[in-house]
């Protein structure tokens, strides 16, 4: 199984917290971590945080944001729209890009569970957040 980390998880297993350690542990597969998601993760970083962030993504495929994955995401969000059910925008790129690499999203954001099951949208909660 192929899985996409998304911005909490990687916050989370930097910061040694158990539950992104114990996921960790249980994984099997490649893993990649979504262009927005490094950009989340380098924009919240500071000082000595920034070159772990830096480092650890080195470790991983980093997924660009394309026109397929733009145009997905919209569609997300359009169909969100109708309900009021909107999703913040970089979670919706997140979520397009693991729905179109066909990789379950390793998360714990509860508003993932919105987007709706016609996307295919896989989730892995690794603590409930």
């Amino acid at each position: 199984m192929v899985l996409c980390v998304d911005t909490d998880f990687v916050v989370d297993l930097l910061a040694k917290r158990s539950e992104a350690e114990a996921a960790v542990a249980s994984m099997s597969g490649p893993a990649f971590i979504p262009a927005i998601a490094v950009y989340e993760l380098l924009f919240s970083a500071s000082g000595r945080r920034i070159a772990q962030v830096e480092a650890f993504v080195r470790d991983y495929p980093v997924i660009p944001v394309d026109f397929a994955v733009s145009s997905l995401a919209a569609d997300i969000q359009r169909d969100l729209a109708e309900q009021g059910q909107l999703i913040p925008d970089f979670d919706a790129l997140i979520a397009a890009t693991a729905i179109l690499a066909n990789a379950t999203l390793v998360t714990s954001d509860a508003h993932y569970d919105r987007v709706p099951p016609r996307f295919g949208l896989v989730l892995q909660r690794y603590r409930r957040g």
